[in-house]
């Protein structure tokens, strides 16, 4: 078997991983990939204003069968901003993205992140190739959302091109968000997402 696991975790303010949760569809691989994450030595914590923070990061883990049936695993690190709300309590940032429309919505973060989920459900087309190959696959998107609200420095993890091409096409027609501040000036961004593609 082959498999990727998406691995969330926080590296709190003394530098220490915490609350580390991990996703897939093999129960082995998420248990493997927490006990990894869990040997990480304690980082030197990230700061704001001269002061220790927690800081949000998400690790996806390839697992990859060579030909020589030995286990080869990739590891591709992104600070991961999965809730703009949680940083917003520790004095991170002052307003996260606003997907159009959400302007005047009483939990702006939440309404962005419905408003992408329903954007994907209501444009995502599967891929035929892949429709007719049976293919199923976690498709991870990393994006960044500048200070003009624009994406940027896109990229997405899938081990098919018609994956990820679908997943650029939607990603590509999203419309041009509100962009973040922090003391009252626009600031990038990084977001994430995880797209599946299932067959019924």
């Amino acid at each position: 078997m082959e498999g990727q696991v998406q691995v969330v975790f926080k590296i709190d303010a003394k530098g220490d991983v915490q609350d580390i949760k991990a996703q897939s569809s093999n129960t082995e691989f998420e248990a493997e990939a927490k006990r990894i994450i869990g040997l990480l030595p304690r980082f030197i914590p990230g700061t704001k204003n001269g002061e220790a923070v927690a800081v949000p990061y998400a690790v996806p883990i390839s697992f990859r069968l060579e030909s020589t049936g030995e286990v080869a695993t990739q590891t591709q690190i992104r600070t991961r901003v999965e809730s703009v709300e949680k940083i917003s309590t520790r004095k991170k940032i002052d307003k996260g993205p606003i997907y159009p429309g959400c302007e005047s919505a009483e939990d702006e973060f939440a309404c962005f992140n419905q408003s992408i989920q329903q954007y994907i459900i209501d444009n995502i087309k599967y891929p035929e190739s892949a429709k007719k190959e049976g293919a199923e696959d976690r498709v991870l998107v990393y994006f960044l959302i500048s200070k003009s609200g624009k994406r940027e420095n896109i990229r997405i993890q899938s081990r098919r091109q018609d994956f990820e091409e679908e997943v650029k096409r939607l990603i590509d027609g999203m419309p041009q968000f509100s962009p973040a501040e922090m003391e009252g000036e626009p600031i990038p961004i990084p977001y994430s997402i995880p797209i599946d593609f299932r067959l019924n």
